[in-house]
């Protein structure tokens, strides 16, 4: 083998000295070798790195979901302290509450909105009394009221709260008057969240004097360019003046004389056709000289009041020719419970809901007319 080795040895110093080419030949293969390697092992570096980032990532996205998913069973555990049936009498959860919760993380799927946030809102509407079996529609009707006004869920269940209350409302007849306040917001120039407000501050006072809260909304819509609290004032201010009765003052009583009407036959009207009642008496002021008509509105319904009662009189006297006041009725089914935004919160929510489930037309179109 000694001898073989010397001889391969000897061979390669008479080919160097033959061709000097052979010697630089070898060098570069060598060096070549050496650059391959140090490349795969860089390569092997970059590869260990990106595979860490994975995992890392991997492992972040577990554990937010996990979060999540643990957030979302605490907010659970919290609707069942203030709801009934929810807990058998071991504590155990029951098939109503899983009902519960499955509709909720289902909610969460066509509503920008997580699951979590949708059991805070049920969390408020069972301590503000709602009826468990109204629960999971309110909690879907707040949160879609939210998106199509452009206000919070909270809000919005504040305001369905009060109007069940205050207007005696079921929540079917409150999903309604929210559909009729969207529409109305949509096709007029006031927004939904003025019309919610004015609801909220007289629409108990609306229905006293015959008026539905729909009708209400109505109103409000047709008094542009003034503040919910100005449009609230007008219409209280008509209210209280149109079902005055034999305590309308001196001055009401003359207006009402000189335009055709008596302070009682005003007031019995507001009880059986309140709508008809409003498009007449604002119909007999616009037939008044033009330099009179102020004077008659603030007379009938006082000063503070004309800026949000004037236009009414040009909505309902110029453009209504019937009684067909207030066509809230074709406003039902116009929007809320079709509201869905898609935006940047969206891609989060859908990513959250793994999560949780791994874990558990303006004046011619009048709203006064239809």
């Amino acid at each position: 083998m000694a001898s073989k080795s010397k001889t391969y040895e000897l061979a390669l110093k008479i080919a160097g000295k033959v061709d000097g080419s052979l010697k630089k030949s070898c060098f570069s293969a060598a060096k070549d070798v050496n650059t391959l390697s140090a490349s795969v092992q860089k390569t092997g570096r970059i590869a260990a790195k990106a595979m860490a980032a994975v995992g890392t990532a991997v492992a972040t996205v577990a554990v937010a979901s996990a979060k999540k998913a643990i957030e979302f069973e605490s907010t659970m555990a919290d609707v069942a302290k203030v709801v009934d049936g929810l807990r058998d009498q071991n504590g155990a959860f029951t098939k109503s509450y899983y009902e519960m919760s499955d509709a909720l993380l289902n909610m969460s799927k066509s509503i920008p909105m997580t699951a979590d946030a949708l059991g805070q809102i049920m969390v408020s509407a069972g301590q503000a009394g709602i009826a468990s079996e109204d629960l999971t529609k309110f909690t879907e009707t707040a949160a879609k009221m939210g998106v199509a006004f452009d206000t919070t869920a909270e809000q919005a269940g504040e305001w369905m709260a009060t109007w069940r209350t205050a207007l005696n409302l079921s929540q079917t007849q409150v999903t309604a008057l929210g559909d009729q306040l969207n529409y109305l917001g949509n096709t007029t120039s006031e927004n939904a969240l003025k019309l919610s407000e004015v609801v909220t501050r007289v629409g108990a006072l609306g229905q006293t004097a015959g008026l539905s809260a729909g009708e209400v909304a109505a109103l409000a819509a047709s008094m542009p360019g003034v503040t919910a609290e100005i449009s609230a004032t007008g219409i209280k201010s008509m209210m209280i003046a149109m079902t005055a009765g034999a305590s309308a003052t001196s001055k009401q009583a003359a207006v009402l004389q000189q335009l055709g009407f008596t302070a009682s036959d005003m007031a019995n009207r507001m009880q059986t056709d309140a709508k008809g009642a409003i498009i007449d008496l604002l119909g007999a002021i616009k037939q008044l000289p033009a330099a009179e008509q102020t004077a008659a509105l603030s007379q009938y319904f006082g000063k503070e009041s004309v800026s949000s009662i004037a236009p009414l009189r040009l909505s309902s006297a110029a453009v209504c020719q019937s009684r067909r006041c207030f066509g809230i009725q074709r406003f039902h089914g116009s929007g809320i419970r079709r509201a869905r935004r898609y935006d940047g919160k969206q891609a989060a929510i859908d990513a959250e809901q793994a999560g949780c489930a791994a874990g558990a037309n303006r004046q011619q179109n009048s709203p006064l007319c239809q």
